[in-house]
């Protein structure tokens, strides 16, 4: 099982990994990701360095394919709408075995809500990059009371 096209920006991005992880473990597949795909932590430094090697990232559970369109796929299951639809998970499971790709944007927690545990554990920020990443948040927030702080975005890129 993967994810293709459509990659949006990190929330969309994340949405569709627990999405693919969420429907992995419904249809008994695995999650298999192309190396290609943005690495969102790559070590404990400020610089995120193509190419993304998911080790030291919270990907590092999930297993990479360094050639993900060499994968001879039986299905492309494509999202109906944008909202939930049961019909994605009966498709995924109709081709058994076989590999199968997931297409659209899948912004619906209803695909993997019920494997919240399972999702906080595979999606971990290992050790180092867990400490390094608690370091700078704190050290970002330290000037605000906590009743000042609304929210805290980071962007990769800038427009």
């Amino acid at each position: 099982l993967t994810i293709v096209g459509h990659p949006g920006r990190l929330g969309n991005w994340l949405f569709r990994v627990a999405v693919g992880l969420g429907v992995g473990w419904d249809s008994g597949k695995e999650l298999v990701m192309g190396a290609a795909l943005p690495c969102l932590v790559q070590h404990a430094g400020d610089t995120l360095p193509p190419p993304c090697s998911f080790s030291g990232s919270f990907l590092s559970g999930i297993r990479r394919v360094d050639d993900i369109e060499a994968l001879e796929w039986n299905a492309i299951v494509t999202e109906p709408s944008f909202a939930y639809s049961p019909s994605v998970l009966s498709e995924v499971r109709s081709h058994g075995a076989g590999n199968v790709a997931l297409s659209g944007f899948f912004q619906s927690y209803k695909y993997f809500h019920h494997h919240r545990a399972r999702l906080l554990r595979t999606l971990r920020l290992p050790h180092p990059a867990q400490k390094h990443a608690q370091h700078r948040l704190t050290s970002l927030l330290t000037p605000f009371t906590p009743s000042s702080t609304i929210s805290l975005s980071s962007m990769r890129d800038s427009l």
